[in-house]
């Protein structure tokens, strides 16, 4: 096994400030392409392009980068060495299968989903807390897909004592929100509801639709946590002056020490593994 191992992080995530420090620590050598300001970390090497190493590290989505550099993946990955093994968050496809083996997609693995939730759920509740003018307990809210971060969101508005419907599409899921003590809808039939004060989104595709968004009104809240582009018509909430906010990537805003430990041990325990194969 390896006493020293070369790894380049790529990107400017907040995270990346806590692998780096860890990194370091187990006294591996650590190199960053950067593409803004910072305040440099001691015994980090600083570069300005992409350079051969034993390790890089990609942000999550990996995509990102394409904005901060001005540059897409396959032309810095082409500059890594053939051997480099490569970690990043939501890698393309097309780019997964063109590294096959060389890549590590840790944004896709279950531990990195089931506890991001956690961090995601916290992050959403304080957005509702800074753009309300009213305390959560008893307020009427929603939360449309019971996924991992649906599961854990519920869970937390129930303990701060709101008024919380959640919705699913599975009959088994509707049964689970039952059994927690509040409403359960089907997600095709939300529009039926009355208005609520906040509305939390966590499906990945158009349900607070025309119909929905017809069904509440201007003070309704939408805070949008799924992915790009998100699971609003922004359109008609727009029209109707109803506010939205997507929300993405809350864990690394929210709590980014939390959110480098959850990559950290994923990537970690990967090596580890491939250097006992």
């Amino acid at each position: 096994m390896k006493t020293l191992n070369r790894f380049l992080i790529i990107g400017n995530d907040k995270r990346f400030e806590y692998i780096g420090r860890w990194l370091l620590e187990q006294k591996n050598a650590v190199y960053w392409y950067h593409p803004d300001s910072y305040d440099a970390i001691d015994g980090i090497c600083y570069v300005n392009d992409v350079l051969p190493t034993d390790y890089a590290l990609f942000p999550v989505p990996m995509r990102v980068i394409e904005k901060q550099f001005n540059c897409d993946c396959d032309t810095m990955i082409n500059k890594l060495h053939k051997d480099t093994m490569i970690f990043g968050g939501l890698i393309p496809t097309q780019l997964q299968l063109k590294l096959q083996q060389r890549c590590f997609d840790y944004g896709r693995t279950g531990e990195f989903t089931e506890l991001n939730a956690v961090p995601t759920a916290e992050g959403a509740i304080e957005i509702a807390m800074q753009h309300t003018p009213y305390m959560l307990e008893n307020a009427k809210v929603c939360v449309v897909g019971f996924g991992n971060i649906g599961k854990v969101l519920t869970q937390k508005l129930i303990g701060l004592s709101c008024d919380v419907t959640a919705t699913a599409r599975k009959e088994n899921d509707l049964k689970h929100i039952r059994s927690l003590g509040i409403k359960a809808v089907e997600t095709k039939d939300l529009y039926l509801q009355k208005p609520f004060q906040i509305i939390f989104n966590t499906v990945p595709e158009v349900v607070i639709d025309r119909l929905m968004l017809l069904s509440q009104n201007t003070n309704t809240l939408i805070i949008d946590l799924a992915s790009t582009p998100g699971g609003v018509d922004v359109k008609t909430a727009k029209e109707n002056n109803i506010s939205v906010i997507h929300a993405l990537s809350l864990p690394s805003r929210h709590c980014p020490q939390t959110a480098a430990q959850i990559i950290y041990d994923i990537i970690m325990k990967q090596i580890k593994k491939e250097e006992t194969l």
